[in-house]
């Protein structure tokens, strides 16, 4: 047992037993800790690293969790909580959003302006966006099925139009005039 100050040149070695300290650590190089350890609240400052394979868990049952593995070299977010959602907010009033790029930053795949549009990229082309009255499409768009209000062309305001249709199947006219212009039946 010690009482008072203590001035150590090679270090001070703690076995068997706990050091207890009552006010902060100041800690001016590395600390190397090995083995559980409890922090009630830590404040990090600069770059902080995790090493390889290794994961940032949040939760008892580690609910969130953040990781990269190198075996497929992709990084990881993810939420295992059978009660709730993973949920990502960004931006103060009409400002801000959420966005996502490829590593670079020159290319946009989905961006969510805050109270506002939804846009998804094809090669940083905007190609669905999101509208008040519904969604724009730009380019091709193929279904396997169409539903509207009757299920047919004659719903859309201006009809269906475009330069180049391919049918299969049969094809039926309510009204209006259908021209063949192959000559074949």
């Amino acid at each position: 047992d010690a009482v008072g100050l203590i001035t150590a040149r090679n270090g001070i070695n703690v076995s068997g037993g706990t050091a207890t300290f009552a006010a902060a650590i100041d800690a001016n190089s590395d600390l190397d800790v090995d083995g559980h350890t409890n922090l009630d609240n830590v404040s990090i400052a600069g770059v902080t690293t995790v090493a390889d394979n290794s994961k940032l868990a949040f939760g008892t049952g580690e609910d969130l969790s953040l990781y990269h593995l190198t075996a497929d070299n992709d990084g990881y977010i993810k939420y295992q909580n059978e009660n709730g959602h993973l949920k990502i907010g960004a931006g103060a009033g009409a400002n801000g959003g959420i966005q996502l790029w490829n590593r670079t930053y020159n290319k946009a795949y989905i961006t969510c302006d805050s109270d506002e549009a939804v846009k998804i990229y094809f090669n940083n082309s905007k190609k669905i966006e999101s509208t008040n009255t519904g969604a724009v499409i730009t380019g091709i768009c193929t279904a396997t099925d169409f539903s509207g209000a009757g299920g047919g062309a004659a719903d859309f305001p201006n009809g269906l139009t475009g330069t180049t249709a391919t049918l299969s199947g049969t094809l039926s006219a309510g009204y209006g005039t259908f021209t063949q212009s192959t000559g074949q039946s």
